[in-house]
């Protein structure tokens, strides 16, 4: 099976500034708004947006609370063989 990309997760403080970028900019549409968690979708791609204080809560690591500047990446990566390998994230 080929691996993909199946989700990005952006954890940020900016999530009106990229999501303009992203729909505006890009072209992705709008798939889920609750405010501190935004989803997006074009042609496959899945971008999720997350507030540092939503990462917290779901996970308690405390890192998620530091002040930062820019935007942190995650990926997953969908496929049965990438987890055989231990490429999936």
């Amino acid at each position: 099976m080929k691996a993909q990309i199946a989700l990005i997760t952006i954890i940020t403080e900016h999530i009106q500034k990229l999501l303009r970028f992203y729909c505006d900019g890009l072209g992705f549409s709008l798939e889920t708004n609750w405010g501190k968690y935004i989803e997006l979708n074009r042609i496959g791609v899945r971008f999720a947006l997350y507030k540092r204080s939503v990462m917290h809560d779901a996970t308690g690591h405390p890192s998620f609370l530091l002040d930062k500047e820019g935007s942190l990446i995650r990926t997953r990566i969908s496929s049965k063989h990438s987890r055989r390998c231990g490429l999936c994230l």
